[in-house]
Formats: C-alpha cells, sequence, structure tokens
C-alpha cells in the first residue's frame, strides 16, 4: 500500500475510534454535546471541577461528549482573557444556559445573538436515544410561531418552540429510502411554503430537524445522526 495513502487510512482509523470512545456506555451520567447553528466559536471554556475546559462547538453537526459536575444544573461558557498578572486570566462570561429539562445527553444549540455580539443564545435539547430513538425524525422548532411539516405521507403542527417527534415507518429493508419534507406557516393569506426538500432516511439514522427565524426569515437546518456513532469500538 502507497505509504501516504496508509497513513491517511490509520487516521481515519484513529479518529473513528477516538469518536466510538467518547460515546458514553452509561446513559445514566449526564454529558452534553453542542452544536453550532451559522456560528462555531473556538474560543469558549467551561469550569469541570474547579478546571478551564475547552469545548469545541462545529457548526451544523453535533459535538463529541462533554462531561459535567455531578448534578450539575446550569452551564456557564466564557472566554479566558488576559488579566491583570500573566497566570491569572480573567473570565468573560459568553453564554448561560439551562440543561435541568433536557435529560442525560443535552444537545446545546449556539446560536447568534444580534442584540449582544460577544454573546451567544443556547437551547437544550433532550438528545438521549430514549427521547429520541433511530430511525425518528424530531422537528425543533425555535421560533416564537406555530408550523407545520410533512414529511412523507405524515404531517404535523410544531407548536411555537416546541417538539415533534414522528416515526418514518420505513421499509423493513437496510436500503436509503426517500421523504418528501415541508415546513408551512399560517398567513392571513393563506399557507405559505417555507422550506421543501426530498430526504434520504436509512433504519440506522435518526433525523434532527432545526427551525429558527433570524431577521425574519425562517431557517431550516437538517442534521443526521448514524447508529454507528454509538457502537463500542471494535477489539
Amino acid at each position: 500500500m502507497n505509504s501516504n495513502l496508509l497513513r491517511v487510512a490509520c487516521g481515519l482509523i484513529l479518529s473513528l475510534s477516538s469518536l466510538s470512545a467518547q460515546s458514553p456506555t452509561d446513559s445514566a451520567k449526564v454529558r452534553f454535546r453542542t452544536l453550532g447553528w451559522m456560528v462555531a466559536p473556538g474560543d469558549l471554556y467551561y469550569d469541570l471541577n474547579g478546571r478551564d475546559t475547552k469545548v469545541s462547538i462545529i457548526e451544523s453537526a453535533r459535538s463529541v461528549f462533554n462531561d459535567l459536575t455531578k448534578d450539575q444544573k446550569k452551564i456557564v461558557f466564557y472566554r479566558l482573557l488576559p488579566g491583570s498578572t500573566k497566570d491569572k486570566p480573567v473570565r468573560e462570561e459568553a453564554a448561560t444556559v439551562d440543561i435541568s429539562t433536557a435529560g442525560p445527553w443535552p444537545l446545546l444549540i449556539f446560536m447568534a445573538n444580534l442584540d449582544a455580539p460577544k454573546h451567544y443564545r443556547v437551547a437544550a435539547v433532550a438528545d438521549d436515544l430514549k427521547v429520541f430513538p433511530f430511525p425518528c425524525c424530531r422537528f425543533v422548532n425555535l421560533s416564537p410561531v406555530e408550523l407545520h411539516a410533512r414529511y412523507g405521507d405524515q404531517k404535523i403542527t410544531i407548536a411555537a418552540k416546541g417538539i415533534e417527534r414522528l416515526d418514518p415507518h420505513l421499509k423493513p429493508t437496510a436500503e436509503t429510502q426517500t421523504r418528501y419534507a415541508t415546513v408551512s406557516v399560517d398567513t392571513p393569506q393563506g399557507p405559505r411554503m417555507l422550506y421543501s426538500n426530498n430526504w434520504a432516511v436509512r433504519p440506522t439514522q435518526r433525523t434532527l430537524v432545526f427551525m429558527f427565524s433570524q431577521d425574519e426569515h425562517l431557517q431550516v437546518m437538517r442534521i443526521t445522526d448514524d447508529i454507528a456513532v454509538y457502537a463500542a469500538p471494535p477489539p
């Protein structure tokens, strides 16, 4: 095998093993992941047992799992700025989020805050496999208005700040299938289509759909998650 190709293959295997190793085996232990909605700050920390711990925030993708202090209900994220002495940086708060109702695997969605550019808005959503199992599709409406969604032949209404889950009723096959998805809103002139697309779905995949209004426009973000991420790495 070409040496360059071998190095790439080894690197890929190691990165996948690292991701699998991050997957919790004890679902009762609270850990959190992050996801950036059109943001990906790389300078944020949180306090873990008295240590400044760097947090990774990836745009449009879940991060690895991050540990929490036992029974922690709120997380404060901050930047480290130079202080009056070299060894004592100052913490500048950048976001605060309550995770008390987001289950054992909270997913924290970071969003820009137009009213305070140095601070982020953060929404905590329960993301564990009991609340959100495979191969379901989950619609999370972070907008202030009621929305309507269609997923294949199923239709649902998602309340403002509400969450709805659908079973895609896939055929008993491992092959990729398709579901036509739309999002609409009621207006005085009648229903208005805001989003439409064909989505590929598989039995080993769960689909998370975020809907959020910004600058008077609705943004729709679809995030897929494969069950292989949660499998234990091979010996």
